[in-house]
């Protein structure tokens, strides 16, 4: 089965689906590779009359974090021109995190924020992207700080059926945290844009040995179009963000030979000072647990988000959060 399906999916896409029993039963996973690659084959017939609008949008994935939440929010609505509206789905684990978030919302309810409880996370994710207007959109996770300013329409200048613009990336990221390691940057075209702002144009695959340079389908500031995101999203099974990212790369070899897009400097970063869930081992520095950072936030203090502006990626990653009185 998996070499007919190959063999069709290689001549419309030049690319080779690789066995995963891990992710799905068998059946769902060839099942959902299949009408996945005929939706993305639809999308790329008609790629020549698609008229992308000028609309952005954005998801972001919280979990018993506040006050990390709050550092994402304040720096992306500080240094974020023309910041694109967000919706959070924000998971607590009492009623006392519950009501930290409320108090969240309740500082941000004059910006372009949606917050929502989670309750089903897989439908109301699929419930976003189906009812999303916006032709672009990005998800962002609650550790994740903006370092410096940045413009989200640039976006708009590329194609996301052939191009993916990162906010993550930039020359600093020559160190990859996941894999504690150096890693070597890919080949660049440097163009110039509207304005005479300077971007990075690279292949994911090009240098397959750098993980954050080979790594087109995250969920950390990656602009993808919508009408993918949901045919991949429709087709693969999740219920958390890390499942979700996860599932995501049984359609990487259709986004991999496409070109990414960053800034010279990394835009954004994530901070893995703690873990909150369970599926993965993920990395971290252990420089805080979740819950003293609740009780920071219980003090009505928040973090120092001036501290991290114009740092290098690999600063970022390792800095120790300082707080300040609200």
């Amino acid at each position: 089965m998996l070499r007919f399906i190959n063999s069709i999916i290689k001549k419309i896409f030049k690319v080779e689906i690789k066995r995963s029993g891990s992710l799905l039963s068998e059946k769902q996973y060839y099942e959902g590779i299949i009408k996945a690659a005929a939706e993305f084959y639809r999308i790329k017939t008609a790629s020549g009359n698609i008229r992308f609008n000028d609309k952005i949008a954005g998801m972001v994935f919280s979990k018993d974090r506040p006050l990390q939440l709050h550092a994402l929010l304040h720096s992306y609505f500080k240094l974020v021109a023309n910041a694109a509206p967000l919706e959070i789905i924000y998971k607590a684990s009492n009623e006392k995190i519950a009501g930290f978030y409320k108090e969240l919302a309740a500082e941000f309810a004059t910006y372009p924020v949606r917050f929502i409880a989670e309750v089903d996370f897989y439908k109301q994710v699929l419930s976003w992207l189906e009812l999303q207007e916006a032709d672009r959109l990005f998800f962002l996770t609650d550790d994740a700080v903006f370092l410096e300013e940045m413009d989200i329409n640039d976006a708009l200048s590329f194609d996301p059926l052939n191009e993916i613009f990162a906010f993550r990336l930039g020359k600093d990221l020559t160190y990859c945290f996941s894999h504690d390691r150096q890693q070597q940057l890919p080949f660049f075209e440097t163009i110039t844009g509207k304005e005479g702002k300077t971007y990075l144009k690279w292949k994911w695959n090009d240098n397959m040995q750098s993980p954050d340079w080979s790594y087109p389908l995250s969920v950390d500031g990656h602009i993808f179009y919508r009408a993918e995101l949901l045919a991949a999203l429709k087709n693969i099974n999740f219920k958390n963000p890390n499942t979700l990212e996860a599932n995501m790369q049984v359609f990487l070899d259709f986004f991999i030979c496409r070109k990414g897009v960053c800034y010279e400097k990394v835009k954004m970063i994530n901070v893995p000072c703690n873990i909150v869930q369970s599926d993965f081992a993920n990395r971290n520095t252990g420089l805080f647990t979740a819950e003293e950072l609740i009780e920071v936030w219980a003090k009505k203090q928040r973090i120092a988000i001036n501290e991290f502006y114009k740092l290098s990626a690999k600063e970022a990653l390792h800095k120790k959060y300082t707080f300040i009185n609200r």
